[in-house]
């Protein structure tokens, strides 16, 4: 059986290491010893303090301050209405024979919509013609007995007059000729009365008879009178056995089809115009001032409104008139305003209907030339609000007011003894544990496009209990918060209480 043998070692190289590991010991004892007591220099402390300062300077990223129109924006939500919208309720009752129209179909005003059974109204309405007809017959030959009556009163005039002149005649050469009882006897001129006489009766029985003609000729008048009337009513009858648009506008619903029977009461059909559109929304007393007197001034507020249905799009309108009175119960006033039914960008942008749900926005202020930041440069400890600058490389806390606000950008109002201008860099991202004099380092462009990129999540975080208090506030507000039925009221600029 073998066994191994651990390998002698030489004297000589062991010797060797101890003397190696004894040199190393004195020359580090060496150096210490050269280096005690001695200070360090200035450029090496300078050096070694710059080291530290960048080890412990917070990284920022920064924006300068600009100035920008900011303005004073009121919100609300509210239903897009149309400014005339009519449900259809058939004038007559009866069975529906033909529908002509659907929903959605575009209509003008006295375009049939449907049809009711309508054959005894024709019928009456024929029969009314004939009346009519007959009547206005009864008035020619009524017209006709007129002038044979004026005839025979111009016949027996002549007559009376030929009769008059026989007897005068006759009279004359009874008494007064040279022979007066020779030419002419007694019963001649006796016979030339009576002639005389019956020609004044036949004209005065001429006379009786054109009254009796004319009065009939009155009464055939009135009976064509009474028949036109009757076949206006019969037309009548007829024509509103025909459903028709009283607007121009778009079918919104249709409510009756073939076979059905429909009575006055009963709406068949909705047209809505959809070209004249208005939305109502309330506001809360406190602004009415608001609103009238930027009404005052510059002709009206500025309007515009945004719809979920039509993203992107953005539609013009114009307040058309606000109520003069304070509902006692909300505390709110009634707006009504016109609304475009298509956005700047044209139809194909997409459109307005009635029903939808809109967002309101009213510019109620300008102030141009503003100073603001994005909001997510404005920090707050209570109820007092501070931006921090960077500053030759040390955060700067500077007291602002915050004025006007939009989605991005707030407008800052300087408090007393503040300091802040033009082109200062505030910081927007790295500043939330930050105090007054610490020392920051500006990231660069990269950085910050990160930076941007991790804000979306931060600051939803950051403004929540600024979301929180917001919104007590506003519930504390009561009825004087301004929301109307159906809509939803709030105002962007609610920090400048200023």
């Amino acid at each position: 059986m073998l066994h191994s043998r651990p390998p002698r070692q030489d004297p000589s190289s062991s010797s060797l290491r101890g003397s190696i590991a004894a040199a190393s010991l004195t020359l580090i004892v060496a150096l210490a010893g050269c280096t005690k007591g001695q200070e360090r220099s200035p450029e090496v402390s300078a050096a070694a303090d710059q080291g530290m300062r960048e080890r412990q300077a917070a990284r920022v990223v920064t924006i300068p301050v600009a100035r920008r129109e900011m303005v004073r924006l009121l919100e609300t939500t509210s239903v897009v209405e149309s400014e005339t919208e009519i449900d259809v309720v058939p004038r007559a009752s009866g069975l529906v024979t033909h529908v002509l129209v659907e929903e959605g179909d575009e209509v003008e005003a006295g375009q049939v919509l449907a049809r009711l059974d309508s054959r005894e109204e024709t019928m009456a309405l024929r029969d009314s013609q004939i009346a009519l007809e007959e009547a206005e017959h009864a008035v020619t030959t009524a017209a006709v007995a007129v002038a044979e009556a004026e005839s025979r009163i111009a016949t027996a005039q002549s007559a009376l007059e030929q009769a008059e002149r026989d007897y005068q005649r006759d009279v004359a050469l009874r008494t007064g000729g040279a022979n007066p009882f020779g030419s002419v006897s007694e019963r001649t001129v006796e016979a030339s009365k009576l002639a005389r006489d019956q020609a004044e009766q036949e004209l005065a029985q001429s006379q009786l008879a054109l009254q009796r003609a004319k009065a009939d000729e009155g009464a055939a008048r009135t009976s064509v009178t009474r028949a036109q009337v009757t076949s206006e009513r019969a037309e009548l009858t007829l024509e509103r056995m025909t459903i028709t648009a009283p607007i121009t506008g778009r079918v919104a619903s249709r409510d009756v089809r073939v076979g059905a029977t429909v009575d006055m009461a009963q709406p068949v059909f909705r047209i809505t115009d959809t070209a004249k559109l208005r939305t109502v929304f309330y506001r809360p007393q406190r602004e009415l001032s608001l609103f009238r007197t930027a009404g005052d001034d510059d002709g009206g507020l500025e309007l515009t409104a945004t719809a979920e249905a039509a993203p992107g799009a953005v539609f013009r309108g114009h307040i058309e008139r606000t109520s003069p009175t304070i509902d006692a119960t909300s505390g709110s006033f009634r707006v009504t305003a016109g609304l475009e039914r298509y956005p700047e960008e044209g139809p194909e942008a997409g459109a307005l209907l009635p029903g939808m749900l809109a967002r309101i926005r009213i510019v109620t202020d300008r102030r141009p030339g503003a100073l603001a930041v994005p909001k997510r440069a404005v920090r707050r400890e209570g109820e007092q609000s501070f931006v921090q600058v960077a500053d030759g490389g040390v955060a700067r806390r500077v007291l602002v007011a915050e004025g006007y606000s939009d989605d991005e950008y707030v407008e800052l109002r300087l408090e007393p003894g503040a300091e802040l201008a033009v082109g200062d860099r505030v910081i927007v991202v790295g500043g939330r544990d930050l105090e007054e004099g610490d020392a920051v380092t500006e990231g660069d462009e990269s950085a910050k496009a990160i930076a941007d990129q991790a804000l979306a999540a931060s600051q939803a975080s950051e403004f929540a209990s600024e979301d929180g208090a917001v919104a007590s506030d506003r519930a504390a507000d009561g009825p004087d918060s301004g929301g109307g039925a159906g809509s939803e009221s709030t105002d962007s600029n609610s920090g400048d209480g200023r």
